[in-house]
């Protein structure tokens, strides 16, 4: 389904209509798929985008440590990484995740403290050598639960174990309830200033009713007030992500509708995702325990023994 594929340089008729008058062909194909096998239930897992497959994760042994740090240490003075920054930490847990977290009103401390001595542990384990970066991503859980004294530390850190290129694309995640805070426009300031210049913004959805399903913690006016407050702030880059094909509540109308309202502000990106329900979420347990129906087309939703 090419049409829900991430959104850069629209012209945002133009694409609307096409996912609405392609959207009947795209479900007589899916169901022609269906028939000859080619499908995948809500239960799935998936088979495209993750490989190796989650499931092959193994604990890192001495050996493996030992390998990694002689990889760095030969890597070519002209190579560089993408270094990934991780918060995991949420204000609430959303209903589809699957992800681990721990759900705290802020970054504690104690974190950013071992944080920080991980990224220092570069310096004894290179024996000095800098390795060179060429983006950095600061993901979760919710980032944007990060103070800005925390934010600011992390980068000083950064900067100083590592040999950051110039003018490099910094990204930062964030969460619609920033917005709730009084003192946002000023986090987003200083935010700009630490050299962060691209912002995701996980919205999922503009439809109430599924943010409250979901449990999301905030409404569709606050996502359109956060990412209205965002783009004032002249970000190079600001993405925003949205989930389809599983949410509750969700239909054709509800996902033409968001993407609607977010091509208005003309953000630079939209990243669709694929609602995939997976073992440790809450949907996980209740699709276990329910037959699920999310028709396509109409505003329909049941629970079924």
């Amino acid at each position: 389904m090419d049409s829900y594929n991430t959104i850069k340089n629209y012209k945002a008729d133009d694409f609307l209509l096409s996912v609405w008058d392609k959207s009947e062909i795209y479900i007589k194909a899916l169901k022609n798929w269906a028939k000859q096998g080619i499908y995948r239930n809500p239960l799935d897992n998936s088979l495209l985008i993750n490989y190796p497959p989650i499931t092959a994760a193994s604990p890192v042994s001495s050996a493996m440590y030992s390998d990694w740090r002689d990889s760095l240490l030969a890597m070519p003075d002209d190579m560089a990484v993408a270094l990934y920054i991780h918060i995991p930490y949420c204000s609430r847990r959303c209903t589809y995740c699957n992800y681990y977290s721990l759900i705290k009103p802020e970054a504690p401390e104690s974190y950013i403290d071992l944080l920080i001595g991980e990224i220092n542990n570069y310096q004894n384990i290179l024996a000095g050598k800098k390795i060179k970066v060429n983006s950095i991503y600061i993901g979760g859980g919710t980032p944007s639960l990060l103070t800005e004294k925390q934010l600011e530390e992390i980068i000083d850190i950064i900067y100083k174990v590592f040999k950051v290129k110039d003018n490099i694309e910094v990204s930062m995640e964030f969460h619609p309830e920033l917005i709730k805070n009084k003192q946002a426009d000023n986090y987003l300031k200083h935010v700009r200033n630490l050299g962060i210049n691209r912002v995701s913004i996980g919205i999922q959805s503009l439809d109430d009713l599924i943010l409250t399903e979901i449990n999301r913690g905030h409404t569709a006016d606050d996502a359109l007030s956060l990412l209205e407050l965002i783009l004032a702030q002249g970000f190079d880059k600001v993405n925003i992500d949205l989930i389809y094909g599983g949410l509750p509540f969700e239909s054709l109308n509800s996902v033409y509708n968001t993407l609607k309202a977010l091509m208005r502000l003309a953000p630079t990106s939209i990243s669709k995702h694929f609602c995939e329900i997976k073992a440790g979420s809450v949907d996980f347990e209740r699709y276990k325990k329910v037959r699920y129906y999310i028709p396509i087309g109409t505003r329909i939703f049941a629970f079924r023994p």
